[in-house]
């Protein structure tokens, strides 16, 4: 509860005793469409209206929630400090029931211009910022919730992480509403949970945290990210691909606190089940692939609920020019629909916000001084958001004058199509058959058909054909009559219809 974290914070806890005297003396006193259609919008958060506003500008959206097919609450959009009086400046909002975790969630997040806080989601749906401490520079006329992800009810099961019981210890000291570290798994996504705490800073593997499950180990390279650590701090994170999870000390004047570091939020591609990955469009004058830094290349997937994930990293080849901060850009069907405001792990324990603009746009926002600035390595792992595009495919048929039609697909991740061609009419359809198309990428794909269905042409007539995903069985997406109808001529020329 937060009450309790009050109390707990003027022992020296999480939350920063500077904060406090203040609060003391006052206290005394979306879901996601089915498939093929565009995500809904997220239900709004209840902000605590004295001191936050959900108009934050910058292309962002207001502060919201939904819960993915897969049973994963995302939260979403940016809000501003309107004002800094007592008595809960530092609670931002309420999240309903239906929408709360099973346990005390940590995460950091981008707030304006190059500074960051970190977060705390409490069991009961309080939000509660935690400041950066200083020399750090706070700045909370705007704070993004984008990318801040949790399971609600803990119905997934998660798996331990094995920790190096030299150095760390999942008794962080507040209490059972802190997870133990552990991973869980959506399909091919790998997600962290819980905190631990160092105690035992010395020694060779005084940084080494643990390991997590074999099975839960990255599968596209070593995964770069950063993680909320106690009283507003922060570290960087690696996990390579043996599973081993190694803290990189925040750079100086950032200040290094590891009594609390929490692994939530920390996602990425697992090995076993690896997601198909498509490319990111690389600003070539400037960046450039990982190479030594054992990461990916810069990429996107969607996961099984209908979340777009980037993951791998840059390298900065050169600082010139008028783009010189645009990593790069997304293909259409991987674009935000609104601008995603995030923070992400650079080089040597520094941190950098960045970015995303629905014109599919990647943009560095160095940090404020005093924090150091470090781009020679610009890591993308972890930033999730719902893309504007329907959740599979768009479909088009065009005529192309007695050679047969040209099927454009539309994907947001690669599938193995098919065609399902059936005679109309009579108020009826009969399958005429199914066209197999073979696997295409994520992107627009045009695929010439010359019209014939199991090896035999179309008599002239009238037919629906609808594009499906081949997994196992044919799913039509949509049914009809979302199909489209193509009329066959006596002279074998094509018509499309809606």
């Amino acid at each position: 509860m937060f009450i309790r974290r009050l109390i707990t914070a003027t022992r020296g806890g999480l939350l920063g005793r500077r904060r406090w005297s203040a609060l003391l003396l006052a206290t005394g006193a979306l879901v996601l469409a089915m498939a093929g259609s565009a995500a809904a919008a997220p239900i709004p958060i209840a902000l605590n209206a004295t001191n936050w506003s959900g108009s934050a500008g910058f292309g962002s959206t207001s502060p919201g929630w939904y819960e993915d097919s897969l049973g994963i609450i995302h939260l979403t959009g940016a809000a501003r400090q309107i004002s800094v009086r007592p008595p809960l400046a530092i609670v931002l909002g309420t999240l309903p029931a239906a929408a709360r975790p099973a346990r005390d969630v940590f995460t950091i997040v981008h707030t304006f211009n190059g500074t960051y806080a970190d977060l705390e989601v409490e069991t009961n749906g309080t939000i509660a910022v935690i400041g950066p401490p200083s020399p750090a520079v706070e700045d909370l006329s705007f704070l993004s919730l984008e990318g801040i992800s949790y399971q609600p009810a803990n119905t997934i099961p998660a798996s331990a992480i094995a920790l190096n019981g030299t150095n760390w210890s999942s008794h962080t000291g507040f209490g059972s509403d802190v997870g133990i570290p552990a991973a869980y798994r959506t399909g091919g996504v790998v997600h962290l949970e819980g905190a631990a705490k160092q105690i035992f800073p010395v020694g060779s593997g005084a940084n080494f945290l643990g390991t997590v499950p074999a099975i839960d180990r990255p599968g596209n390279g070593t995964v770069y990210t950063v993680a909320a650590t106690n009283d507003g701090t922060y570290a960087d994170v690696a996990i390579d691909t043996s599973g081993q999870i190694f803290l990189i000390d925040p750079r100086p004047p950032a200040l290094k606190d590891y009594t609390f570091v929490s692994l939530e939020g920390i996602t990425y591609a697992g090995g076993d089940t690896l997601p198909s990955v498509a490319g990111i469009f690389t600003n070539t004058a400037n960046w450039s692939d990982p190479g030594t830094f054992g990461q990916a290349a810069p990429g996107w997937f969607e996961d099984d609920g209908g979340v777009i994930h980037l993951e791998g990293g840059l390298q900065r080849s050169s600082s010139i020019g008028p783009n010189a901060l645009l990593l790069g850009t997304l293909p259409v069907v991987a674009r935000p629909t609104r601008t995603v405001y995030t923070i992400e792990h650079t080089f040597s324990g520094t941190y950098a916000d960045l970015a995303i603009n629905p014109q599919g746009q990647i943009f560095v926002i160095p940090p404020r001084p005093p924090a150091v600035t470090d781009l020679s390595f610009v890591s993308l792992e972890g930033i999730t958001y719902t893309a504007s595009f329907p959740k599979h495919f768009g479909l088009t048929v065009s005529g192309t004058e007695g050679q047969g039609a040209t099927v454009r697909a539309t994907l947001r991740k690669p599938r193995v199509l098919a065609l399902v061609v059936r005679a109309a009419g009579d108020h009826r359809l009969a399958t005429v058959g199914v066209v197999r198309l073979g696997k295409h990428p994520a992107g627009v794909s045009n695929i010439h058909w010359n019209l014939e269905v199991n090896g035999r042409a179309l008599q002239a007539g009238r037919y629906e054909v609808s594009l499906s995903a081949l997994n196992g069985a044919l799913l039509s997406v949509p049914a009809p009559p979302g199909a489209l109808t193509l009329v066959v001529l006596a002279n074998g020329h094509v018509q499309i219809q809606k």
